[in-house]
């Protein structure tokens, strides 16, 4: 699967430009984010993670409704046409993620840094933004990380993103996508273990580096359950859950708990 997603990204380095046009139809950007880039690409597991952004000024009813996006349908286009009739197996469906956003939303000055209370938000643009920055590959278009602000440290913004955690389980359930909530428990505890670990989003690292830094509390070996259980996960024999949703909710507001208690006794 390492050698079809190597193939996938290659394609897309070459073709894109062909595919999109002089004008990029539309699309400002085609970055590859996350796993394959940062190195930890689980064969079989992990997925390819593409972040493509609007030029500046296009219709929001565009980026919302993409079946009304040229570029956006190019894009697509171009990966089933390397694709050949295969299948990139991973946890994910589909084999890919693709995260679509405006121009506007990039966090270009340090006060844009910040989690967005009770509103659906991108982890790279906050507490994550430090591993867009260093692990991030375009594939078309600008960089834009020519104009987006420093990252800082995670730990900073760390509290803001346990704050909004009760409201991220409301609007799941509120929207029908408590399926979501598994995967941002996973994200609280790369938070977590950052904020007493390392600074890395690798996950091959990360049981070690959680069950040595973030210390004991009630349902820590659920978190190390976890961990193993999203090295493994393949759709469709091994899905992204193995207990009741409660219980992926109660073990993020516990955590939370841990984590905000940390960073009030380093103030």
């Amino acid at each position: 699967m390492k050698a079809l997603a190597d193939e996938v990204v290659a394609g897309m380095g070459d073709q894109l430009p062909q595919a999109l046009g002089l004008d990029g139809m539309g699309l400002w950007s085609v970055c590859l984010a996350g796993s394959y880039v940062r190195g930890d690409f689980i064969e079989g597991n992990s997925d390819l993670d593409f972040h493509i952004i609007f030029q500046p000024g296009s219709d929001e009813r565009t980026i919302h409704d993409l079946n009304t996006s040229l570029g956006y349908a190019a894009v697509r286009a171009l990966v089933t046409k390397l694709l050949r009739g295969r299948a990139l197996r991973s946890h994910n469906p589909s084999g890919f993620d693709w995260v679509t956003t405006s121009w506007e939303s990039l966090p270009k000055r340090g006060d844009e840094v910040h989690v967005p209370r009770g509103r659906p938000h991108l982890p790279w643009f906050h507490v994550f933004l430090f591993d867009y920055i260093e692990n991030l590959l375009v594939l078309w278009g600008t960089d834009p990380r020519d104009i987006m602000a420093d990252p800082p440290h995670p730990e900073l913004i760390a509290t803001e993103w346990f704050d909004n955690v009760s409201f991220a389980h409301e609007r799941h359930r509120r929207t029908g996508e408590d399926w979501r909530i598994p995967f941002t428990a996973f994200k609280s505890i790369q938070v977590a273990q950052i904020v007493f670990g390392e600074r890395t989003l690798d996950k091959r690292r990360l049981l070690e580096l959680y069950e040595a830094h973030v210390p004991d509390f009630v349902l820590k070996d659920f978190g190390s359950r976890m961990i193993r259980d999203k090295m493994t996960q393949r759709y469709p024999e091994k899905p992204c859950v193995f207990a009741p949703f409660e219980r992926y909710e109660e073990f993020e507001e516990v955590l939370g708990e841990v984590v905000v208690a940390e960073l009030r006794r380093r103030d």
